[in-house]
């Protein structure tokens, strides 16, 4: 069952890294098998399909955001699949440390030569 909606979490997520902040908009807290699971909802249609490989790092950061023992989940609306982590190996989170780091080095780099 639905335990709160949007409106009632009142805040979004926010993932922060090598001077890169991730805003994550959970969009609905549902208890699966009484446990209270944080969604973030999917709208991609047939832009882009959903696998545990493209999720793995919302997920990660979704749950570096939060404490890690809470439970979360992204939403495939589309498709109805709903993606939970599948291990936690800290390598997911690493790599998506080290994107955020080189983003934002190669931003500055551009943003030094204008």
């Amino acid at each position: 069952y639905i335990a709160a909606r949007r409106s009632d979490l009142g805040r979004n997520l926010v993932w922060s890294h090598g001077g890169i902040s991730v805003r994550i908009a959970p969009e609905i807290v549902m208890s699966i098998n009484g446990a209270a699971t944080i969604h973030v909802l999917c709208h991609l249609g047939e832009k882009l399909e959903l696998n545990q490989r493209r999720v793995n790092p919302i997920l990660a950061m979704m749950l570096d955001a939060l404490s890690h023992e809470t439970k979360v989940a992204v939403l495939d609306v589309h498709r109805g699949k709903l993606f939970r982590p599948t291990r936690n190996d800290g390598r997911i989170l690493l790599q998506a440390r080290a994107n955020a780091a080189a983003f934002a080095e190669t931003w500055r780099l551009l943003d030094s030569d204008s």
